[in-house]
């Protein structure tokens, strides 16, 4: 059941885009299904002859516990026409003939219906978020690409509502096919390359279109970053210069006098200084930040007034 609704939502949002076919409808059934229910594939948006999916298997799938899970494809999930062979990872598929073996593993795989030819070409299972904006529970799956089967993409959005802590920041990880065996977490914000069981990524409130790449484990949040969410009554604040080099002016508006903290974040998410944590009278305010001798980069500022919390970035160069 685990691998099944996994791989359900990898192919889900594909087949609206199904296109004529040659040979009606391919699927694959075997031991993974139980031989019932077939595993639909969906055409290229090329040539409609070759279907493809994504599919993980593992000893949950092993009838016999082998460590081979047997299959086959077949027409209109019907057996009056089908395809096997023993060859692996690629042959040529021929009528009625034996089931095809296969390793555990995550695999995409591609079928010609009219050559009988298939390929299972080993890649990364279904890669999916995971933090303190759903509890570190029900991972919230990105969408993978056919184009580049190794790229997962998705939006989301970060609001104070998200942040367990209530420290300005969204804690995230990514991970494969919903499991801590292979967990990805990283030091770099807005990219960098994911770590093997390393430190959550801390992400400033905000709205993002996120990629991450199974093979490279290079991640990137691009859009809006730091823009809170149009129900919030924050202060506008204003930085300059930006890209800045040996200081930035932060300038803000309170509405009314109330206890201010404006902190500036590293890309790691380590505060680098404190400029203001006080109480301050409304009106226009300026800070300025001596960033002389502080390393170029990204660096993230948090204000808090009046408990309301406004996150966004500055470069230095």
């Amino acid at each position: 059941m685990k691998n099944r609704v996994l791989l359900c939502i990898l192919v889900a949002g594909l087949a609206l885009n199904q296109t004529f076919s040659q040979c009606g409808t391919i699927s694959m059934i075997g031991e993974f299904n139980g031989w019932a229910d077939d595993y639909p594939m969906v055409p290229d948006y090329q040539d409609s002859s070759i279907y493809q999916t994504f599919i993980y298997l593992d000893a949950e799938d092993d009838a016999n516990f082998n460590g081979i899970v047997e299959l086959k494809f077949r027409q209109d999930s019907a057996w009056y026409i089908n395809w096997g062979n023993t060859d692996f990872p690629e042959g040529i598929g021929c009528q009625d003939c034996p089931n095809i073996p296969v390793p555990y593993g995550n695999y995409f795989v591609t079928f010609n219906c009219l050559t009988g030819y298939y390929l299972f070409f080993s890649t990364c299972g279904a890669i999916s978020l995971i933090g303190e904006f759903n509890e570190y529970n029900g991972d919230l799956f990105m969408d993978r690409s056919y184009q580049f089967i190794t790229t997962f993409v998705r939006n989301i959005n970060f609001t104070a509502d998200d942040d367990m802590n209530l420290d300005g920041f969204v804690d995230i990880k990514f991970r494969e096919n919903a499991d801590w065996a292979n967990n990805w977490g990283g030091t770099g914000f807005p990219e960098g390359y994911g770590i093997q069981n390393g430190p959550v990524l801390p992400v400033p409130y905000g709205n993002y279109n996120v990629t991450f790449d199974c093979e490279t484990l290079n991640y990137s949040f691009s859009g809006p970053i730091g823009i809170p969410s149009p129900d919030q009554d924050q202060p506008c604040v204003r930085v300059y210069p930006n890209p800045a080099n040996n200081f930035a002016i932060i300038e803000y508006n309170i509405d009314q006098p109330g206890y201010v903290t404006l902190e500036i974040f590293n890309p790691t998410g380590r505060n680098v200084v404190t400029l203001a944590d006080e109480w301050q009278m409304q009106g226009l305010h300026q800070i300025k930040w001596n960033a002389g001798g502080m390393p170029e980069g990204i660096y993230f500022y948090r204000l808090i007034c009046d408990n309301k919390t406004i996150n966004g970035k500055m470069l230095l160069n």
